[in-house]
């Protein structure tokens, strides 16, 4: 059981990490149905295999996951596919945006607040402001409700923001559509669930060419996260195990 099951790993996903040991030890049941959860978006073959791991990269990255052991696997998968560390260093920018959604949710929460509490914010755009918002159309070429009630209450950060988030893509190592699916992996971990972001993302890649099936097959690579309950719960299952059995 054991041995096929590696072997079943290693011929979808590359060489067996230690990081799975743990599954072996705690039963070969629970081993050959985990890595035949996880083989699924790799046997479908709709993205492609650095793909796959720039998508995982930018998940254990994430600043809602930062799941180092993992990490560190799909780097060297990546690395072993022909990534460069100039590729990967830009997954790392695309993951690192994900920090502005806590003005994506807080500022259209705010400003319902200062609404219902009766004050009044002007949405006269001044010139400085409307500079901001023509460089980001240009940049970004596109623009939603949220960005509109950022660049009224917060032009400087917006500003930032702007100069920030157009960076991998002004560099341009990895494709937009290939941007938009690693997007829209960030948004759909299950640590963040960022709906709104998510609609934008999809929108943008299937523009950008995106299918239906790479699109699921993002969403069945980042559900493998769920696995690191056991590949970091097990081994302090049995660390503790075996200081009560002392």
């Amino acid at each position: 059981m054991t041995s096929d099951t590696r072997k079943r790993y290693e011929e979808r996903m590359g060489p067996w990490p230690d990081l799975l040991d743990p599954l072996i030890d705690a039963g070969g049941e629970l081993a050959s149905a985990a890595v035949d959860y996880m083989r699924v978006p790799f046997a479908r073959g709709h993205l492609d295999a650095k793909l796959r791991q720039f998508i995982l990269i930018a998940v254990n990255a994430s600043t809602t996951h930062l799941y180092e052991p993992a990490l560190r696997i799909h780097i060297r998968n990546a690395l072993a596919l022909g990534a460069t560390p100039e590729e990967i260093i830009e997954v790392y920018e695309l993951t690192s945006v994900l920090g502005i959604h806590t003005c994506t949710m807080g500022i259209p929460v705010l400003a319902s607040e200062l609404a219902d509490a009766g004050i009044k914010v002007s949405e006269n755009l001044d010139a400085y402001r409307k500079e901001i918002k023509d460089k980001f159309l240009s940049s970004r070429g596109a623009w939603t409700p949220f960005l509109e009630q950022m660049l009224i209450l917060d032009p400087e950060l917006l500003e930032a923001y702007e100069q920030y988030s157009t960076v991998p893509w002004k560099r341009g190592l990895i494709s937009p559509k290939h941007k938009e699916l690693i997007y829209i992996a960030i948004d759909s971990q299950p640590t963040h669930l960022y709906e709104t972001g998510l609609r934008v993302h999809i929108r943008n890649a299937l523009k950008q060419g995106a299918t239906c099936d790479e699109i699921i097959d993002v969403f069945a690579l980042v559900s493998s996260v769920g696995l690191h309950s056991l590949t970091m719960g097990l081994p302090i299952l049995q660390e503790e195990v075996g200081r009560c059995s002392e």
